[in-house]
């Protein structure tokens, strides 16, 4: 993907009223193994269209990270919006509940670095992060579903934890969750380090 940004601009210029229907949020939770916060700061990296962004803000303060400035207009005045580069004006440990589903894939390694080391720094401490990543075992050009694998970036899940890690994060859950049998999940409950408390 040559321009990111770009992309995802043009793709969060039109909203379809089918993707904004049903409880987005009570997927998450059952594929997460969560439950709805309440009363919590809560960070979404990767908020897209805003199906969870606009359940969680119904009882949150609701912190909204997108690479698109077109994705976070789109949410009105329902949170408040950092471009992905911006996550760094975020005060340290403030956030109680973060997630990021689905985003890493569309990523370069760098990009994941930094997510990851900003949320660790603004999750509280005793603070949750859950993380959904993918992975292919496919070569690059291979038809994956509705799209090929030159256009997702597949990371292992050695790799994401390493990078977790290093990130000051502690892994308190992992699950991989296989949708064929070459393309798995990747989820994660992570929490700060005690050594970063």
């Amino acid at each position: 993907m040559k321009n990111p940004e770009e992309f995802w601009q043009n793709k969060h210029k039109v909203q379809s009223p089918l993707w904004l229907t049903g409880s987005y949020l009570n997927a998450l939770c059952r594929v997460h193994e969560f439950e709805v916060p309440k009363n919590q700061n809560v960070l979404e990296v990767g908020v897209g269209i805003g199906r969870a962004t606009r359940e969680f803000a119904k009882d949150n303060d609701v912190y909204a990270v997108d690479i698109s400035r077109t994705a976070l207009d789109n949410l009105g005045n329902i949170a408040k919006k950092y471009l992905t580069a911006d996550m760094v004006d975020i005060p340290d440990d403030t956030i109680d509940f973060a997630i990021c589903h689905l985003v890493f894939q569309h990523c370069e390694n760098e990009a994941i670095g930094f997510i990851l080391d900003q949320v660790i720094r603004v999750l509280k401490p005793g603070g949750q992060f859950f993380l959904q990543s993918g992975d292919s075992k496919q070569p690059m050009g291979v038809n994956i579903g509705r799209t090929k694998r030159r256009e997702l970036i597949w990371h292992t899940p050695d790799w994401i934890k390493a990078r977790i890690a290093l990130a000051g994060g502690d892994i308190v859950s992992e699950r991989l969750s296989q949708r064929t049998p070459d393309i798995y999940w990747q989820l994660l409950k992570i929490t700060k380090a005690a050594k970063n408390i």
